[in-house]
């Protein structure tokens, strides 16, 4: 995994195993990440009931801000 689009976009879906690369990355980078995470919570918002159900990025955009502030 070389960039943080491809994390993000690896943790998108579900996956097995857990992605350890992809949220290690992601925690590495969290500055530029934080926006993206962002991001991906409010479409999931805007979406609503639309929003793909297959997609877990904003489940996870939720959990790993309370991982920098911890």
């Amino acid at each position: 995994m070389n960039t943080l689009q491809d994390a993000v976009k690896t943790i998108s879906t579900f996956q097995q195993p857990f992605p350890m690369e992809a949220f290690r990355l992601i925690s590495q980078n969290r500055d530029a990440a934080l926006p993206i995470l962002r991001e991906a919570v409010d479409l999931a918002v805007r979406e609503g009931k639309d929003y793909p159900e297959d997609n877990t990025l904003p489940f996870h955009a939720l959990y790993l801000p309370c991982r920098y502030v911890l």
